[in-house]
């Protein structure tokens, strides 16, 4: 019976250990529970840069390469719109933060991180590339950012994004620590980017007043009562006129 009263107890403990480390790891680990966990800070102007790296002839990575001191040589722009890598961005990571996967940075929008499945890609758009925002069971990607379409001969020598409006890099940080990750962020909202992303870039559609009926009952707007694609129409009301007491007495 004792021994009995011991397995039981160790067997619980185990339980409980158990759950203890599960509930750690969906706190720790980026895209589950971590949305809330962690916090952004402003990084240097000039600082960050992020490359667009050839993997093949219709493919690119994405790189991220931090500055880690003032004079550090870790990156240099030229002239065509490419950057070339230093060698410090190679081989020392105590004065270049250089990150090549998502296990380094991720996205961020008015201050939440977004969790799986949003990550980044590069895809190329006639003479550009365009840095972006993919949510998979969604149709319409966000776009952060565009770079030259620079073919690359020597792998050091990469096609640079610039950031479009609202976009900024941030450096995660955990109770006050700096860590090592970076977000591409932006102070709207998901919603308010996608949005964007629906308009291809624009402002979504308001509402458009119709203009006055004519003395016939037809609207006076030379374009038409057919709205065009998305738009979205105020119905003006026509009060009702009860005649029947006015037919009676005719």
């Amino acid at each position: 019976m004792e021994r009995s009263k011991r397995r039981y107890r160790a067997l619980a403990a185990l339980s409980l250990a158990g759950i203890g480390a599960s509930a750690a790891m969906s706190t720790l680990v980026p895209g589950a529970g971590a949305a809330g966990f962690f916090e952004a800070e402003p990084m240097a102007e000039g600082s960050t840069v992020a490359l667009a790296k050839p993997v093949d002839g219709t493919r690119w990575g994405l790189v991220v390469v931090e500055r880690l001191q003032p004079e550090s040589d870790c990156w240099r722009r030229e002239a065509d719109g490419l950057v070339s890598l230093g060698a410090n961005a190679l081989s020392n990571d105590s004065l270049c933060n250089r990150l090549q996967s998502s296990s380094g940075y991720s996205l961020r929008a008015a201050g939440q991180d977004l969790p799986s499945p949003w990550r980044l890609r590069i895809e190329a758009v006639g003479n550009r590339l365009e840095l972006q925002a993919l949510n998979p069971s969604l149709p319409e990607p966000i776009t952060i950012g565009t770079a030259p379409l620079v073919n690359s001969t020597d792998g050091t020598s990469l096609p640079a994004f610039s950031l479009n409006p609202g976009w900024s890099f941030q450096k995660r940080s955990y109770q006050g620590r700096l860590l090592s990750h970076v977000y591409f962020s932006s102070q709207s909202s998901l919603s308010q980017l996608q949005a964007l992303a629906r308009g291809n870039g624009n402002e979504p559609s308001q509402a458009r007043a119709l203009p006055p009926l004519t003395a016939a009952g037809r609207s006076s707007d030379p374009a038409g009562a057919t709205p065009a694609p998305g738009e979205v129409i105020a119905l003006q009301v026509v009060p009702f006129r009860d005649e029947t007491n006015l037919t009676a007495a005719n």
